[in-house]
């Protein structure tokens, strides 16, 4: 079974901007 490359793609760029996300609340809070 071969995932994609788009959906692949798209799970990074998700991930990474819940990443980005949780790294700006966490600055924000301090």
């Amino acid at each position: 079974m071969r995932i994609p490359l788009d959906a692949l793609k798209i799970l990074f760029v998700t991930s990474g901007l819940i990443k980005q996300g949780d790294f700006e609340v966490s600055q924000r809070e301090a």
